[in-house]
């Protein structure tokens, strides 16, 4: 029965689209992370390799040409939006956007560790300003702006701004530190798994807790924060670590430790902040458990490739990965770098998801609470 709804559900974006004219269960949404929830920011601001995703393959599936996601189609965050009753998220870096429903800061390569912290630990990030406190700064100066009716030079120039109902009552995604364990893994030689997770992983949680905090410190009450996905299971790493543990799934086994120990601190940490603050709402998605259940009931689910890449390589690489023939416009199914189903893939480039998982992952825990603590927390949503 789980498995019918969720392909439903993926199957029916034009009846949920529809919803958006009814009343909706967040006045607005705030959306803090990385590439895997990007709407255009890294396209914006013109990041390194960014382009590509206003290219097709990107967006292929849908909307059927590229929209500035790192995907074939939608992302977590565009079921999220569209599920609640809100239009999709434009980007905060969007001049003259309407933010009036919520902004997403989420950008490619952001780290929960500020750039300077993990450089000192001998782990290079490209750019300073994408780190999830700076993504949070952002966030107090558009407020500061929208409630204050002042300017800011740094910021762009929106036409329609929150309201204070919705900086009060909106929803505050938080779904970010899968480029702090890749980067550090990279440099595996100084930082294995089990050295990443006894002194990396404790600040990215302190990290994540940190701008919990101050955002409710500015008043968000009602949060939604994502854990880890199994990291050992992305093409990136498969195809270019040399790691002979593996799981029952062919992932890499200790790089999925890793994985399980950050999500273990995380649930500690949710808790830790529901006991605190009781006035608030702390709901924690699983999305390494609904990923596992992806991988255990594959075939119910259509989902014929677990572990390789749709777009990039192509067959004459490992896991079809290979970082100088990345997923881009030159990929095609006559050269086999692009793969002629992309809803039979799990991973869409080796590092981003498919816009089927995402609907997978997004039904799983989101809307039907399955992988969801608690449970329950969008039930209101799903009466509108």
């Amino acid at each position: 029965m789980m498995m019918q709804a969720a392909t439903f559900l993926c199957l029916s974006w034009l009846m949920m689209t529809a919803m958006t004219a009814t009343a909706s269960c967040y006045p607005a949404i705030f959306v803090f992370g990385d590439s895997l929830s990007d709407t255009g920011n890294s396209r914006i601001t013109d990041i390194f390799g960014s382009k590509r995703v206003s290219q097709l393959p990107y967006g292929e599936t849908f909307p059927g040409f590229p929209f500035d996601r790192f995907s074939d189609g939608r992302l977590i965050v565009d079921f999220l939006a569209t599920f609640t009753g809100l239009p999709l998220l434009n980007p905060s870096q969007s001049n003259h956007a309407d933010f009036s429903h919520g902004v997403n800061y989420a950008v490619a390569g952001a780290t929960a560790l500020d750039a300077v912290v993990l450089r000192r630990q001998g782990v290079f990030i490209r750019s300073d300003n994408r780190a999830l406190n700076v993504q949070v700064t952002r966030h107090l100066r558009l407020k500061a702006a929208a409630l204050g009716g002042g300017r800011n030079s740094s910021m762009a120039s929106p036409l329609r701004l929150p309201n204070s109902r919705a900086f009060t009552e909106g929803l505050y995604v938080i779904g970010i530190s899968g480029n702090d364990y890749l980067n550090a893994l990279q440099r595996r030689k100084m930082y294995p798994p089990s050295v990443v997770s006894a002194h990396i992983l404790p600040q990215i949680i302190a990290a994540i807790r940190n701008a919990t905090e101050v955002l409710y410190a500015n008043g968000a009450r009602h949060f939604l924060l994502f854990n880890l996905p199994p990291v050992g299971c992305a093409p990136v790493l498969l195809a270019t670590m040399r790691m002979p543990a593996r799981d029952k799934y062919g992932c890499l086994q200790d790089v999925n430790s890793l994985s399980y120990d950050h999500n273990v601190q995380l649930l500690a940490t949710v808790e830790g902040l529901r006991s605190t603050y009781p006035d608030a709402y702390f709901v924690l998605a699983d999305y390494y458990g609904a990923f596992v259940h992806l991988l255990q009931n594959k075939a119910a689910y259509g989902i014929t490739n677990t572990l390789d890449a749709c777009c990039g390589g192509g067959v004459f690489f490992p896991y079809r990965f290979n970082l100088l023939l990345f997923c881009s416009n030159r990929s095609t199914v006559k050269l086999t770098t692009l793969c002629s189903d992309p809803n039979a893939f799990i991973s869409w480039d080796g590092i981003h998801f498919t816009d089927r998982f995402n609907c997978y992952a997004f039904n799983l825990t989101i809307a039907s609470g399955t992988f969801l603590n608690p449970s329950n927390a969008f039930t209101h949503c799903a009466q509108h």
